[in-house]
């Protein structure tokens, strides 16, 4: 378990509701009565774990929990960091339930949190997992913060639709379709979300396959920024395939020079939790 004194918590108001936010104790806390000289000359003494800030984005069936050990490593490595729960998972809510959740309502959130921490002209570093991976092409995309890294761990949105036979059912017995996707939202989903029709569309969307949108081209948009790139992947998940990424990898690359992928074995989807000391081993060579 980690300290109060290692891990702070707080709910910020945002735009269209409320989130929690988790965060290491030595966040960036702006001093405003500091003169650009003495900043200037603290920026400069820092060590490139406290100039950076590690944004953690998880997965659609989880929290900020999903990263309780990645946590620990970044605090012994000295790093900043900041994770939030999504609208609809663990402690975050919304104001007023949504037609469509989509990842710009989460890309705002983001920003929403970040503007009210001070934080959106900081440089960062972004950890995903699953869906969290294709909301940080989002990020990418949007280039309203400056992010040097991305570590994918998991990455959704490469795979091609599965199990045809949901896939008809999806089109032509959404009720039968949302009872099996309940199933799988266990209780880390809010139970008031649960219930929302559209939020379990998008769940079942996800699970089978099924992008809301093309979510390669906001990979391949990613590729091209020349940031760095690591993939990392359980070698038996067969929700999201490695093999997918490694064929696309093949296809664009020309624009993958700064991309790596790592598959680890014996692991499925969970590999974050599955081989947590192996995922802390590359990420700690990662950050360096």
């Amino acid at each position: 378990m980690l300290s109060s004194n290692e891990i702070l918590n707080e709910y910020v108001t945002c735009s269209k509701g409320i989130t929690y936010a988790v965060y290491s104790n030595n966040l960036i806390r702006k001093d405003k009565t500091l003169n650009n000289e003495t900043a200037l000359n603290e920026n400069n003494n820092q060590a490139n774990n406290q100039k950076t800030i590690v944004l953690l984005l998880h997965g659609l069936n989880g929290g900020t929990h999903q990263f309780a050990n990645i946590f620990k490593t970044l605090i012994n490595l000295d790093y900043q960091f900041i994770s939030i729960d999504f609208y609809g998972h663990g402690n975050s809510n919304l104001f007023v339930n949504q037609n469509k959740y989509t990842e710009k309502l989460y890309t705002e959130q983001i920003y929403d949190v970040l503007k009210a921490k001070s934080l959106l002209n900081e440089n960062f570093i972004v950890i995903g997992f699953s869906m969290g991976c294709i909301i940080a092409t989002h990020l990418s995309k949007d280039n309203k913060i400056s992010i040097g890294k991305f570590c994918l761990i998991s990455a959704a949105g490469m795979a091609k639709p599965r199990y045809r036979f949901l896939v008809f059912l999806l089109k032509y017995n959404i009720r039968l379709c949302l009872k099996l996707a309940k199933r799988y939202s266990r209780s880390v989903v809010s139970e008031e979300i649960v219930k929302h029709e559209k939020f379990m569309e998008t769940f079942l969307k996800v699970l089978i396959g099924i992008k809301l949108q093309n979510s390669k081209k906001y990979y391949f948009s990613l590729f091209k920024t020349n940031a760095d790139v690591l993939f990392i992947y359980g070698k038996n998940d067969s929700l999201t395939s490695y093999i997918y990424t490694q064929k696309f990898l093949e296809q664009k690359k020309e624009y993958s020079k700064n991309v790596k992928m790592i598959i680890i074995p014996e692991c499925c989807h969970l590999v974050i939790h599955e081989k947590s000391h192996e995922v802390d081993h590359h990420l700690i060579y990662f950050l360096k």
